[in-house]
């Protein structure tokens, strides 16, 4: 007789432990509407709305958040 073993693998629970370990958490506050005009903004340039503000404070200050 075969013992057969399954293991599940939760991909979300393990994004969620990869961004925990990695990143540090941020965040900011903006008047009401704003945020989606950061929202808007973003998708208008194809990236996220993290990836925008990361972008412009890297090019503001002129810091490497990568």
């Amino acid at each position: 007789m075969k013992v057969v073993i399954v293991m599940s693998f939760d991909k979300t629970k393990y994004q969620n432990e990869y961004v925990r370990e990695t990143y540090d958490r941020v965040t900011v506050l903006v008047p009401k509407g704003k945020r989606d005009d950061i929202k808007r903004l973003a998708k208008s340039k194809g990236i996220s709305a993290n990836q925008l503000i990361v972008e412009a404070l890297e090019s503001y200050y002129g810091i490497d958040l990568s």
